[in-house]
């Protein structure tokens, strides 16, 4: 108004000097003064000294002295109060203090000062002046020396103290602030400076231990909440390790519990190195909490983990060290990945809807309200709506609600587990029962099996013999014998019936009564065919009898085999091991199958085995077999020894070589050393 005053008289003036003869100036004086309107215009500097109003009413109220702050960074610090030459600018915040820092020779040192005009009733009254800070300060009162705030030389935090005005009218506030450590803060996305309030004694009093045992409590309950249902479902889990995903939301639920203590912590911290420390462990707890939430959905019906889950996995990960790194200024790279992880659990969930997963439903609904109290929280944060009271953070009710409303799906799961195992137990019992039954009558049978078998003997038509077994089952399906005939020819069988138990050993049977019988015959593959046919008359169906028969007189051996392994002969000349293989199909298998034999010369301390493919093809825990080239290297390392010594150093290196892994062939060996 004072402008547009001046500039219409020096109008009036400038128009009528230069254009008398104008009678209405008026026209001309109102555009001009429209165009001076819109032109830029200088604005005159504001005084700098704001000074801010202590009375007892805002005391009472509690008043924050953020505003207005003179600073000068000091490089020397021995200086005394009366000696900082301060700046003339005000700072609108005191946490921007360190943007104005000095480029070099800073010590981490900055003095302050703020001038307030102190009511009447207010100055010689104690009050309490309180601050928050990342750093430590003194603080001088009209240049009497109030106090220290800050962590001392015993390492106790000191976060207010009790101060007093001496004077109605302006009184100075000075503080010297220290902090060393300012570059940690302001990488982290705090501030690397203070936030100073004043109040009464009474309603400082009130409202910190008020707000401390509110934020206290609601840190406890939540946090012994959340572990109580934690350890339950861990004990879950040790009761019935057949339900992983009671382990995998013990993780889940120990990581949440982690995460709400220290985020409370946060907020009871009086000291900003504390609210660093206690925000980075609570950042530290984001990914797991992502991570285990994903794997126990997964646990419910997936059978193994999808790739991608892995992908998830390391940017969680390292999205969680940045965000440990600077809990505030890298918490937007997390909550992108926080959104990945949201669709993937939204994908996860709509499947087992669809596919109506037990308990699907149910556990979508934990999920929608721990969605409802998180974005509840994200609005209250953008001030699009207001707090509840006191309450600052409503995710943890969603936290239990998801608890809870799971907590019931997995204990109907339990439940419905629990009574199928009993139901199991119940079988189980009459099953063992039958089966105790059936292995008294096939211990019985395997009795008469082994009865069936000759004793080993040591020595027979000039030659050193061994025969042995180990068996697999109750019933083996291996078996041999053998005959001497009027013509002093030693006759030798080794078989092996397919498969175990009853049927094999019915084979074994059946093929001892046809050897008795037939054995004596000198043609090995009439005595072959014989056998089919029997074998085939028993009605046996895919039941098989693979056999290796041998006949010797003197220094002559005959062989033939049908459907075995080789037979070696150990030479004594060459120090060789021969392998005889000769095809056939086994016993029971084609009539009139065209079997031959092949004759051979025993010379003396030769060895000549017999043995089934139980020995060959034993497997490792490795699953790698013990082979042919073993038993000859054995064979050749021993020949010297005695059939019986043989033996044993050949089911030595068997055990060694299979260990704890199951035998899953008999295994029959027959060694002959000539004399």
């Amino acid at each position: 108004m004072v402008r547009l005053i001046f500039f219409n008289q020096l109008l009036d003036s400038m128009i009528w000097k230069l254009y008398p003869s104008i009678v209405n100036k008026s026209e001309i004086k109102l555009f001009i003064l429209i165009i001076l309107l819109f032109l830029p215009s200088q604005t005159f500097p504001q005084s700098t000294d704001q000074i801010e109003f202590v009375s007892n009413e805002k005391l009472q109220e509690g008043l924050w002295l953020q505003h207005n702050w003179n600073y000068m960074f000091e490089e020397d610090t021995s200086k005394r109060p009366e000696d900082i030459t301060f700046n003339d600018s005000l700072l609108t915040d005191c946490w921007d203090v360190f943007k104005y820092l000095p480029e070099e020779g800073w010590q981490g040192e900055v003095w302050l000062y703020k001038k307030v005009n102190v009511d009447s009733s207010v100055a010689g009254t104690p009050f309490m002046l309180n601050v928050i800070q990342s750093g430590k300060m003194e603080i001088f009162i009209d240049g009497e020396y109030a106090g220290f705030l800050g962590y001392n030389n015993r390492g106790e935090l000191v976060s207010a103290l009790t101060a007093k005005f001496n004077k109605p009218g302006v009184n100075v506030i000075l503080v010297k602030y220290t902090n060393e450590n300012y570059r940690e803060f302001i990488t982290a996305g705090l501030s690397a400076s203070f936030y100073l309030s004043i109040s009464s004694i009474e309603n400082y009093n009130y409202e910190t231990t008020s707000e401390i045992e509110f934020q206290r409590s609601i840190q406890m309950f939540f946090s012994a909440f959340t572990l109580a249902f934690a350890l339950l479902h861990l004990i879950l889990f040790i009761y019935l390790r057949e339900l992983k995903s009671n382990f995998y939301f013990f993780l889940f639920l120990m990581a949440y519990m982690l995460n709400i203590f220290f985020d409370h912590q946060a907020l009871l911290s009086g000291h900003l190195a504390d609210v660093l420390f206690s925000l980075r462990i609570q950042r530290a707890t984001l990914p797991f909490i992502q991570i285990f939430s994903l794997v126990f959905l997964y646990s419910l019906y997936f059978t193994k983990i999808p790739k991608y889950f892995w992908i998830l996995t390391f940017l969680l990960v390292t999205a969680g060290a940045l965000v440990v790194y600077s809990p505030i200024n890298n918490q937007q790279y997390f909550n992108i990945v926080s959104v990945l992880c949201l669709f993937e659990i939204f994908r996860i969930l709509s499947f087992y809807i669809q596919h109506k997963v037990n308990g699907a439903k149910l556990i979508s609904l934990g999920y929608i309200i721990l969605f409802f109290f998180s974005s509840y929280d994200i609005l209250n944060d953008l001030g699009i709506v207001g707090s509840i009271g006191r309450l600052t953070n409503a995710y943890m009710f969603g936290a239990a609600g998801l608890t809870i409303v799971i907590s019931i799906s997995l204990a109907k799961e339990f439940g419905r587990i629990n009574r199928k195992i009993v139901k199991d137990e119940s079988n189980l019992i009459i099953i063992e029962a039958d089966n105790k039954r059936k292995t008294e009558e096939l211990e019985e049978a395997r009795k008469l099996q082994l009865s069936l078998l000759p004793n080993c003997a040591d020595e027979m038509m000039g030659y050193e013999v061994c025969f042995d077994m180990i068996t697999a089952t109750e019933v083996g399906g291996d078996y041999y014998d053998y005959m001497i005939t009027d013509n002093d020819t030693l006759t030798i069988v080794i078989g092996d019936a397919t498969g175990h138990g009853m049927k094999a050993g019915n084979m074994v049977v059946l093929i001892k009564s046809l050897f008795n019988t037939m054995g004596h015959t000198f043609y090995i593959p009439d005595f072959f065919n014989h056998c089919t046919r029997q074998i085939k008359k028993m009605n046996f169906g895919n039941l098989f009898m693979s056999m290796t028969m041998i006949k010797l007189k003197r220094d002559n051996l005959v062989i033939s085999t049908a459907g075995m392994p080789p037979v070696l002969i150990y030479k004594a000349v060459s120090n060789k091991v021969e392998e005889i293989l000769i095809k056939g199909m086994p016993l029971g298998a084609h009539d009139q199958f065209p079997y031959y034999q092949n004759k051979f010369i025993v010379e003396k301390d030769d060895v000549v085995l017999l043995m089934t493919d139980g020995i060959g093809e034993l497997f490792n825990s490795d699953k790698q077999m013990f082979g042919i080239n073993r038993i000859k290297e054995i064979l050749i390392e021993n020949h010297n020894l005695h059939p019986n010594q043989i033996v044993a150093k050949i089911f030595d290196s068997t055990d060694q070589w299979r260990k704890e892994h199951p035998q899953n062939d008999d295994m029959t060996v027959i060694i002959l050393k000539k004399k």
